[in-house]
């Protein structure tokens, strides 16, 4: 090609590029208009709206079309919002409805409804039967949407409605200290009021559980209330369970502590929630962990003290950070009540689990947010401190009697063998970093330390990819797995072991629950946060839980049972936490175990104690700890 041709090609090259880029620049114009009308469109219709992560790319979201138990006739009259997923909807009723008294309310003005073709007027008495699909088209002034309605109704729960002073959870949900005041009203199943009140603020509840799609909230009562039986209290726990496809973790793991005889285990009970008329799910109703009237009851007759008044300042000294008071002593500190939760700083971000005003303290047995008292001082921080640090040292060597008698001056042997049977059968991720509570009476009332009470099992018994394998810890040791090295421990812990019986929570609880929680499902099918190896129908899920359960139980019975025939392989990794591996004496480590915990570890090495690389193709006769190398 000459270069007078090449010259005209280059020159219409060019204007072609330039009339393709316009192209596209009008069309993407466009495109975001159209988008602007559509994203107008659905503002009208809905309220609320999450974009869902499914591989449809559908939007959920509920529309301000409403079912209720009938027009000005019930005293307590609720109404259910209808829920849209991509080309389907959903009315999810309450378990006490009748489902012959239904009737649906919308504005008519914004919408008309077809179901199966006929024109509904708003008022319509409606009802559905149960399995059957409905086309169910709804027409406003900008579009027709076709969906096929399912309508699906609990069973045994009671219902909890909220309604908050803004009618929408969207402030409450985008940080975690916004909050809001409303009301709620509680009905049993037979549809007889269990109670009724205003409450202070609803916000969410929880660190890594904020980030799902379905929360978990705390509900604050001014004067208090009392939920479902469980005694009067100011604040609850809405537990979401949003990472347990069977929603009975925590139910299972609370009544396992109520068995073991744990002083002041969680009574809890489940509920379907409703959120501005917005069906939010099957919930775990539970009291709140802390020093009170009905829950651990503890009066040191300093619980409605003022202490504002008092404080100077808060200062940090040696990881330790607590208020200044300008009075207080050791002997005065003593005759506290105490409450303490665990509070690892495993990763950076775990910092934050503590806001900037609490108190805490930190040694080589853990780090530690004081709970009770609030706003503790120097003296209540190093009075507390000292005695979990002379608790754990004779805890370390508490496989000599001299050290086992002089601990149980110090500590309530019996509820730290409680909590450590909890932990060994549900190998909870958690256990001995977060959620691990420890209580203290005033020396005033016996002075000792107790363990409890449990708190948060939604990833434990194999529900996370760290606690999958039966024979291996999900969790580091801490004060209680250092206990059951005494013989007079095990002893103690076999006993209890022994009456644990569960059969009948396995029985009724699954088809307690069964209805509510395959709405819940549905509703939350689009949230991720759930377990690592989901399961595709409810009852699996149910007879996995039952599954691995009844294993763990057995290897525990085993170990304090057959200690002599047992062998530990700790593995250690670099911030010095270690997991245990459970081993018949005489037997190989799976090479798959070795595999897993390099992974988990992030090391190709494991080294012995004594400094020489560890190679597992032998036996093990004998506890072996190795460390990450």
């Amino acid at each position: 090609m000459n270069r007078k041709y090449w010259k005209k090609y280059l020159v219409n090259a060019a204007i072609l590029l330039v009339v393709i880029g316009l192209a596209i620049f009008l069309a993407v114009c466009c495109n975001v208009n159209n988008k602007d009308v559509q994203s107008n469109n659905d503002e009208a219709l809905l309220q609320n709206e999450s974009v869902a992560d499914g591989g449809d790319n559908a939007w959920e979201g509920f529309l301000d079309i409403q079912l209720t138990q009938g027009i000005n006739t019930l005293e307590n009259e609720q109404g259910v919002k209808l829920f849209v997923q991509g080309n389907e909807c959903y009315f999810f009723l309450p378990a006490y409805w009748n489902r012959n008294k239904t009737v649906i309310i919308f504005d008519d003005n914004v919408f008309s409804i077809k179901i199966d073709g006929i024109n509904i007027s708003k008022g319509t008495n409606v009802n559905f039967t149960d399995g059957r699909v409905y086309e169910f088209a709804v027409n406003s002034a900008e579009s027709e949407e076709v969906y096929q309605l399912k309508v699906m109704q609990s069973e045994n729960l009671p219902t909890i409605f909220i309604s908050t002073y803004n009618q929408t959870m969207d402030y409450v949900n985008e940080d975690k200290g916004n909050s809001e005041p409303g009301s709620l009203i509680c009905i049993k199943n037979d549809g007889s009021i269990d109670c009724k009140e205003t409450f202070d603020k609803i916000k969410m509840h929880g660190n890594t559980s904020t980030h799902c799609m379905k929360k978990t909230y705390q509900v604050d009562f001014e004067k208090g209330a009392d939920l479902l039986s469980m005694g009067k209290s100011e604040k609850w726990i809405f537990q979401a369970n949003a990472y347990d496809g069977s929603y009975m973790r925590n139910k299972l793991a609370y009544e396992m502590a109520q068995r073991l005889d744990l002083q002041y285990a969680v009574n809890a009970e489940y509920a379907d929630v409703y959120l501005n008329n917005e069906y939010a799910g099957n919930y775990l109703i539970c009291e709140k962990v802390t020093i009170g009237q009905n829950r651990i009851d503890i009066d040191d007759g300093k619980l409605s003290e003022d202490r504002t008044e008092s404080i100077i300042n808060i200062e940090v000294k040696d990881q330790d950070r607590y208020y200044n008071y300008a009075e207080g002593t050791l002997e005065d500190a003593g005759d506290r009540a105490y409450l303490i939760e665990e509070q690892s700083l495993i990763v950076d971000s775990d910092i934050y689990r503590i806001g900037d005003e609490d108190c805490y303290f930190t040694g080589d047995f853990g780090r530690y947010e004081i709970i009770y008292p609030d706003m503790a001082s120097g003296s209540e921080v190093e009075y507390i401190k000292q005695y979990l640090q002379t608790s754990a040292e004779l805890m370390r060597d508490c496989n000599y009697g001299a050290n086992y008698d002089k601990l149980k001056e110090y500590i309530d042997m019996d509820s730290f063998v409680a909590r450590y049977l909890v932990d060994m059968i549900t190998n909870d991720i958690d256990a001995n970093d977060y959620s691990t509570f420890l209580y203290k009476y005033p020396q005033r009332m016996g002075g000792k330390l107790y363990a409890g009470p449990v708190w948060d099992y939604d990833r434990a018994f194999g529900n996370e990819v760290r606690n999958t394998y039966i024979e291996l810890n999900g969790f580091s040791e801490g004060l209680g797995e250092m206990l059951a090295t005494n013989e007079m421990f095990r002893s103690q812990a076999g006993v209890k072991l022994a009456n644990l019986d569960m059969n009948e929570f396995f029985e009724t609880t699954p088809k307690l629950i069964e209805k509510s929680a395959k709405m819940d499902k549905v509703r939350w099918i689009c949230d991720k946060a759930e377990q690592d190896y989901p399961y595709l129908t409810y009852e699996d899920e149910a007879s996995y839980l039952k599954y691995y359960y009844d294993k763990r139980y057995e290897l525990t019975n085993s170990y304090i049972n057959e200690y002599d025939s047992f062998c530990t392989v700790g593995f250690t990794d670099r911030f010095n936490r270690t997991k245990k591996y459970y081993i018949r004496r005489g037997e190989v480590v799976p090479e798959e175990i070795f595999n897993f915990m390099k992974n988990q570890c992030a090391c190709e090495t494991w080294y012995r104690e004594d400094g020489l690389i560890y190679y597992p193709t032998r036996p093990v006769f004998s506890d072996i700890i190795l460390y990450a190398g």
